[in-house]
C-alpha cells in the first residue's frame, strides 16, 4: 500500500483507540485486554528503536527505500529489540526506587561529559586512523570523492561513454531530479549491430568500467553500449516511495531503444534480458561477466 494509505489507516486505528478509551463503558475492555495493553507497554521503546532499524537495513540493502520485505523484517527486528529492551532496561527502571534510577542515570550523563572533557572521542578516532598507516589516505579519499553518489555525473565510468541527448528523447525528455547516471558509450572497432541497455542503482555505473574491457576484446559485435541508472533505485523492487519517475521511465527507454541485451544491476545480482536473436552471445558474455566483481 502507498505510504500515504499506511499513515491514514495508523491514525484512523489510534484515533479508534482514544476514543474508545474515553468511553466509561469500554474502558474496562481496553485495560483487560492483555495484547493490547501489551503493546502500549512496549510503544515507547517501539518509537525509540524502530528509526534507527529502518536506517541500519536501509545502510545495509543501499537502499533509500523499503520493499515489502524490508518492511517486514524491520517490523520484526524492532519488535524483537522492543521486547527485550522493555523486560530489562525498561523493567529495572520501573521498578527501581528513584534513588537507584537516579544514580544510574547520573552515572552515564558522568562518564559522557568525562568523555568529552578527556577528548576521549578524538583519542579513539586517531587510534584507529593509526592503525591504517599502511593506507595512501590521499588516494582513499580521492577515490571517495571520484565514487561517491554526489559526484558521479561529473565523473563518467569511462571516457568513451558520452553525453546521451537521445536516451532524454526516448523516455519524453525525462531526466529526474538529483542524481542519475547515465551515458552512450560506442566501441571504435565495432563490426555488429548488438544494442546493450544497462539500468539498476550505483552498482551499474560501476560495473561500465568492468564491462568494457570484457566488450572491447570479447565482443566486436556489440555495436552500442547505453547505460540508465539511479543510485539506490532497484528497478526489480515492487514497492518503491523514492524513484517511481524513474521506473516510469524505464519502459519508455525501452521500448523505444528495443536492445538486444538488457542487462539490471543491483548489488550482487546482474538479471539478463535478450531479444530472440540474441542467443550465444548472451551466453558467452554472462559468463565471461560472472568471472569479475563489481
Amino acid at each position: 500500500l502507498p505510504a500515504p494509505i499506511l499513515r491514514l489507516a495508523a491514525v484512523l486505528i489510534t484515533s479508534g483507540l482514544l476514543i474508545l478509551g474515553c468511553d466509561e463503558n469500554q474502558q474496562g475492555f481496553l485495560l483487560t485486554n492483555r495484547p493490547i495493553v501489551y503493546l502500549g507497554d512496549i510503544s515507547y521503546v517501539v518509537y525509540l528503536a524502530h528509526w534507527p532499524t529502518i536506517i541500519l537495513w536501509k545502510s545495509v540493502s543501499d537502499s533509500t527505500s523499503l520493499s515489502i520485505f524490508g518492511i517486514f523484517n524491520c517490523l520484526l527486528i524492532t519488535f524483537k529489540i522492543s521486547i527485550v529492551a522493555h523486560h530489562t532496561i525498561e523493567q529495572f527502571f520501573i521498578r527501581s526506587k528513584v534513588k537507584a534510577v537516579s544514580i544510574v542515570v547520573s552515572l552515564i550523563y558522568g562518564l559522557l561529559a568525562i568523555g568529552l572533557m578527556f577528548n576521549v572521542p578524538a583519542t579513539v578516532n586517531t587510534s584507529v586512523a593509526s592503525r591504517a598507516a599502511s593506507v595512501d589516505v590521499a588516494a582513499a579519499i580521492e577515490w571517495n570523492e571520484r565514487v561517491s553518489h554526489n559526484a558521479y555525473r561529473q565523473h563518467r565510468p569511462c571516457k568513451e561513454c558520452l553525453d546521451d541527448p537521445e536516451g532524454q528523447r526516448m523516455r519524453g525528455g525525462y531526466t529526474g531530479k538529483g542524481d542519475r547516471f547515465e551515458c552512450i558509450w560506442k566501441p571504435d572497432k565495432a563490426n555488429g549491430s548488438v544494442k546493450i541497455l544497462i539500468i539498476g542503482n550505483s552498482v551499474a555505473h560501476l560495473a561500465i568500467s568492468i564491462l568494457k574491457p570484457v566488450i572491447e576484446e570479447n565482443f566486436p559485435q556489440v555495436e552500442l553500449v547505453r547505460l540508465y541508472s539511479m543510485p539506490a533505485c532497484r528497478p526489480t523492487e515492487v514497492v518503491q516511495y523514492v524513484c517511481p519517475p524513474y521506473h516510469k521511465a524505464l519502459p519508455k527507454q525501452v521500448q523505444a531503444m528495443k536492445p538486444d541485451i538488457t542487462m539490471i544491476m543491483y548489488d550482487d545480482a546482474i538479471l539478463f534480458i535478450t531479444s530472440s536473436k540474441i542467443g550465444q552471445e548472451r551466453k558467452i558474455l554472462k559468463k565471461t561477466f560472472n568471472k569479475y566483481k563489481v
